[in-house]
């Protein structure tokens, strides 16, 4: 499988895609407004800053995603200590949301 958007995306290209999540601390996120504002401005726009370092962007609803369940304050993981390598994007932030 050779290096490109659809095989990313797809979770077909593995060797060496992975995607990067941040972590925000829950307390911190309650009790510090600069947070939000922060998280906010990451969202909105790390699409064009991930293509400009070379990296994949989320799908535009996937941003989506992690907007609402931030702004929902959803804490925990859906890895459960374990790499789901099999699971796409959309998979991992359905199950998110469903957590």
């Amino acid at each position: 499988m050779t290096p490109s958007l659809e095989a990313v995306q797809g979770n077909n290209y593995r060797p060496l895609a992975r995607p990067l999540f941040i972590y925000v601390n829950a307390v911190s996120a309650q009790n510090n407004p600069l947070m939000n504002e922060f998280i906010d401005f990451y969202l909105r726009k790390a699409p064009n800053v991930v293509s400009s370092v070379g990296y994949i962007p989320f799908e535009e609803d996937d941003y989506a995603k992690l907007y609402r369940n931030y702004h929902k304050t959803k804490v925990g993981t859906v890895f459960s200590g374990e790499s789901e390598l099999t699971m796409t994007i959309d998979e991992v932030l359905t199950k998110f949301t469903e957590y």
